[in-house]
């Protein structure tokens, strides 16, 4: 008896399974997916068994140590998962592998042993009391009905904010159940959702398991044991939840399905949505991406009939969406407002408080101010080790860095021309709340942004806080576009609608409309009518307008056209690779040598290689080519076949991302 067998050690060298014998007293307890000892070299390593042959071409095999406790770790179809994300993301087979293994086993080299789930097991469906709407039931039956059959389809749920997407997911998930079948919902941030948490729990008790970034090494090996053991089929988390060892994956949903969390940075690099995909066809399931502002290859692949569309056009009881009102903030300048708030807002503001009414100040930015210039000779205060412009903080006076943990304090004089004439300009969360204040002095105010909610809950103490009517005004980043559902909510006002619009990205564009229709639907969600404002610099583009008026449609023709002229996804794939070593002149000449082999093997679609965006990040130059081309299958060949050729240095690191989430 032979296992094929990987090393826990992540290294291109070894990144490949190795034959060792099974001595005939381990015979009985070896399987695959489980944990070994085995001799490597002069030394023992640990390493997982993946499969088992009869006869090996390798001579004088060496025999398998000892079986660590707590097997399997993997079944057949999580290691059918790990080698594709290994293989379509360039990720060494062992680093996807360990997504699927049971948390903190490299520190322990223990997991629990993941036993199989019994069909029909330790679940009570509370009802939810919800007359479905026509549309709702439609989808719910449709869903179902492709749950029932047991075969892999995908839906998109396509609702306006308000529509009721949650109660068809948890019908869906009822669905599953009684198949006797577990079901992976993902949300973008689960922090962020507290009250989809308290609503999945209270239809579904104790049988869910909820995952996150959040919880500690021993709170997530407890989870993922009752998850194994069949304890808890309704996973619930942000995109690792993907991972959760489910023996038998009925339904997967992708709540808000074109979040950039979704995407994961660091190796390997998959996409949740195309991973969920993949993965629901290995467990023939039923995969449920929902939203009421898709990602443009989302939808159309719904136009195409790759996915079938489910819509729900209209809000729950027929409750209006909030109008909306643009306000051109270049008119603000002509009548000598120089404040972060439109007259307009101001208004509306003094009204909503008057009523007794809660509002949403939006700004897509942290910090007091943006950035710091000097007026004399234009130099604009940059971290040392990345590319990016310093943020001044108030809390603690200090620049701070957003790409790494550099911070310094304000120099009295230009560093470049010893003059003092530095100043600080952009706006942030920190000075609206101080405009605010003077502006309305009895308003109680909450800010909710990276820089207030470190410590560990304090997101639930926050929504808890403003849904409980203890403050009046809640002024954000984009933490509040999403997640909340509160009655008294009536007015949204986005400070600056232009942040994001003009970044050097194919999807600046997408992802303002996104924010800017997600944001305006937290107002006027239940009996009180709400109202949208919206400031802006560029109150005629195209994502503004279609944003204004709720128009997912008007949107999607236009920005389709401009992604069709110049044959980015839906109509290619992209492959972006990044070339990064401290010294400049390494990653310029690997990044040159790749592109010419590239080249090669491509007849075209390869641009670049150029300085990233950020051509510095952490200590490190960075240089990009990025891949176009409609067949994937080819890119990816030609990267494989060219990495292969290459000769890499130490001191240079080449990262691969398939299908970026952004080009930053």
């Amino acid at each position: 008896m032979i296992a094929e067998v990987v090393l826990s050690i992540v290294t291109s060298e070894i990144d490949k399974p190795y034959h060792y014998l099974v001595p005939d007293q381990l015979r009985e307890t070896i399987k695959l997916g489980s944990q070994v000892v085995i001799p490597f070299g002069r030394r023992q390593e640990v390493g997982y068994v993946i499969g088992f042959v009869e006869k090996s071409e390798f001579p004088n095999l060496k025999e398998i140590v000892k079986v660590a406790e707590g097997n399997p770790l993997f079944s057949e179809k999580a290691l059918a998962f790990a080698q594709w994300l290994a293989e379509y993301y360039f990720s060494f087979f062992v680093t996807a592998l360990k997504l699927l293994l049971p948390p903190g086993m490299l520190k322990s080299g223990k997991g629990r042993k993941a036993t199989e789930a019994k069909r029909g097991s330790g679940i009570v469906v509370r009802g939810s009391g919800f007359e479905l709407t026509p549309a709702q039931a439609n989808a719910v039956a449709k869903i179902n009905e492709a749950i029932a059959a047991g075969k892999t389809e995908k839906f998109l749920l396509f609702g306006v904010t308000g529509s009721g997407k949650t109660e068809v997911y948890l019908r869906a998930i009822e669905a599953a159940l009684k198949q006797g079948r577990g079901t992976i919902t993902l949300v973008p941030e689960i922090a962020l959702t507290p009250q989809l948490v308290e609503r999945f729990c209270a239809r579904f008790g104790d049988g869910i398991a909820v995952i996150h970034s959040e919880l500690t090494l021993k709170e997530r090996r407890l989870t993922w044991a009752r998850v194994a053991a069949g304890e808890a089929p309704i996973v619930l988390g942000a995109r690792s939840a993907l991972f959760a060892p489910l023996p038998d994956i009925g339904l997967i949903i992708l709540d808000e399905e074109y979040e950039n969390s979704y995407k994961s940075d660091k190796s390997p690099r998959y996409q949740a949505r195309a991973a969920a995909e993949k993965l629901a066809e290995i467990h023939g399931a039923v995969v449920i991406l929902g939203s009421a502002t898709p990602s443009l290859e989302t939808f159309y692949r719904s136009e195409t009939g790759e996915i079938e569309r489910l819509e729900l056009p209209r809000r729950i009881d027929d409750r209006p969406l909030p109008p909306v009102e643009v306000v051109d903030l270049r008119e603000e300048m002509k009548r000598k407002n120089f404040g972060l708030l439109s007259a307009v807002l101001k208004n509306e503001l003094a009204k909503t408080l008057a009523n007794g009414e809660q509002a949403i100040l939006f700004l897509n930015r942290l910090g007091y101010f943006t950035f710091v210039i000097c007026r004399e000779c234009g130099l604009t205060l940059e971290c040392p080790h990345c590319s990016v412009a310093l943020v001044y903080h108030t809390n603690d006076r200090r620049l701070r860095c957003g790409r790494c943990d550099y911070s310094r304090e304000t120099p009295p004089l230009c560093p470049r021309c010893n003059s003092g004439t530095l100043r600080y300009f952009g706006s942030g969360t920190q000075r609206i709340e101080e405009e605010v204040a003077k502006l309305f002095p009895a308003a109680r105010l909450l800010r909710y942004d990276r820089d207030t909610t470190g410590p560990r809950g304090s997101h639930d103490a926050f929504f808890a806080t403003f849904a409980s009517g203890q403050a009046d005004i809640l002024i954000g980043t984009q933490m509040v576009a999403k997640g909340l559902d509160i009655a008294k909510v009536t007015l949204i006002g986005v400070v600056s609608a232009d942040t994001a619009l003009h970044l050097p990205d194919f999807r600046a564009s997408e992802h303002t409309f996104q924010l800017l229709t997600q944001v305006a639907g937290r107002a006027g969600r239940h009996h009180l009518p709400g109202k949208v404002i919206i400031q802006s610099y560029n109150p005629g583009h195209y994502a503004i307008q279609a944003a204004a008026k709720h128009n997912y449609r008007e949107f999607y023709e236009q920005e389709l056209a401009n992604r069709h002229e110049l044959l980015y996804p839906p109509f290619s794939h992209l492959v972006a690779i990044i070339v990064s070593a401290k010294e400049k002149e390494a990653a310029a000449g690997i990044a040159e040598e790749l592109t010419a082999f590239l080249r090669k093997r491509l007849s075209g679609g390869v641009l670049g290689p150029a300085a990233a965006p950020i051509e510095r990040l952490r200590g490190e130059w960075r240089f990009r080519l990025l891949l176009k081309g409609a067949d994937l299958v080819v890119l990816r060949q030609a990267v494989r076949e060219s990495l292969a050729k290459l000769a890499v240095p130490e001191e240079v690191r080449v990262t691969v991302d398939v299908d970026p989430a952004g080009l930053l």
